[in-house]
């Protein structure tokens, strides 16, 4: 160590120079450049705490300008209030604000376009009594809406009200009459209160294919007959038809074709004889949907057959001569020769009649093949040869 007054040699631990009494300084060994260093770190940590120090001003300082403008506008504001004047405008400004929002709301909930989504809701959730009277109040607001109207209809299908479901849907047919959903239920409420009539007056309005597919989708046609319902005066024969095929199922018996047990599937003609004949039937397609049951009642009364006609009727005559007989149909004709009425014991015409000699009476008659008998045929000869 060397003393930093005389310069001379110091023992390392001693506390004084031995030559000139300067006390020792304990000073360290460093390098320069470390001090650089240091200096250089002390002199960047004081511009940065510096630039802190500014921006935090700068920021101090927008804060409280910020705050200065803001409590100036509250004060503004506060002082305008203060005024009896400016505050009963205010007053009086949201007074009519929230009017004019209580109005908007209550126009709202009892709107047409309100009260039909909410109907729409109450469909999705099953509740049909519910949303029949929303759609109710929906057309009360507008009834020009075929919408409301045709899910009315539905609902009250649902709900198994067929007239009002009828009505409903005829309304939504009115002012749409391509409403194809409208007319697919208006035809169940007619099939469910068995209007068949109305369903074939519908059809016969219609023009649009989709909705023709529909009557077809939906209505089963009913069977058809060969013979019109009425009284005949002979026994014949009655067919059956499907227009699409159909099976069909009948009762003579005057029950129903649908659930009796006496039904009988129709394969043949049915034999309608004397008598009166009650005759039901229906149609079941491949989807075991039934059709209209369709009734036809007949009344076969048998008549007289008419008389037989002769070619000659009366005459006197010199020569042999043959009588021919024109028979009715179904009938033979029998005859005698002294008075009485023939019947079927007595002589059956299969050839031209001789006149027997003398002065005599022919008398013929017709039976038919119900063994009814014609008016007696009386026919006076003389053969005198």
């Amino acid at each position: 160590m060397i003393c930093q007054k005389c310069k001379s040699e110091i023992e390392s631990g001693s506390i004084f120079c031995p030559k000139c009494g300067e006390a020792v300084q304990m000073v360290p060994d460093y390098n320069i450049l470390d001090d650089d260093f240091l200096y250089s770190m002390v002199d960047k940590k004081e511009d940065d705490s510096q630039n802190e120090s500014e921006s935090a001003l700068q920021q101090n300082e927008d804060g409280n300008e910020k705050g200065t403008k803001e409590n100036d506008t509250n004060k503004s504001l506060i002082q305008h209030l203060k005024d009896p004047k400016n505050r009963k405008y205010v007053i009086s400004a949201g007074v009519a604000t929230i009017f004019i929002i209580c109005i908007s709301i209550v126009l709202y909930v009892n709107s047409y376009s309100y009260c039909y989504k909410q109907g729409l809701k109450c469909d999705k959730s099953g509740d049909y009594a519910s949303a029949c009277e929303y759609y109710l109040k929906a057309i009360g607001r507008d009834d020009s809406q075929y919408a409301a109207y045709e899910a009315l209809g539905i609902d009250c299908y649902n709900l198994e009200k067929y007239e009002d479901a009828i009505t409903y849907l005829n309304y939504a047919i009115e002012i749409n009459p391509d409403a194809v959903d409208s007319y697919m239920y208006l035809i169940k409420a007619y099939l469910a209160v068995g209007d068949y009539d109305s369903i074939d007056s519908l059809k016969s309005t219609v023009t649009n294919p989709d909705i023709i597919a529909v009557f077809d989708d939906n209505v089963v046609s009913a069977p058809e007959f060969s013979i019109p319902a009425g009284s005949y005066n002979d026994d014949f024969d009655l067919e059956l038809s499907s227009s699409k095929g159909d099976s069909i199922y009948y009762t003579t018996d005057g029950s129903n074709p649908i659930s009796s047990s006496s039904k009988i599937e129709y394969t043949e003609a049915i034999r309608i004889e004397e008598g009166d004949s009650c005759i039901k039937a229906v149609c079941l397609d491949l989807n075991g949907k039934y059709s209209e049951v369709v009734t036809s009642k007949y009344t076969v009364k048998y008549s007289k057959p008419d008389k037989p006609v002769v070619s000659i009727e009366n005459g006197s005559f010199t020569t042999e001569t043959f009588i021919t007989v024109t028979v009715p149909e179904n009938c033979n004709v029998y005859y005698t020769w002294d008075g009485t009425v023939p019947n079927e014991s007595s002589s059956l015409y299969s050839e031209p009649i001789r006149v027997i000699e003398g002065n005599n009476i022919l008398s013929l008659v017709s039976i038919d093949d119900h063994g009814m008998i014609s008016d007696v045929l009386e026919c006076n000869y003389k053969y005198l040869p």
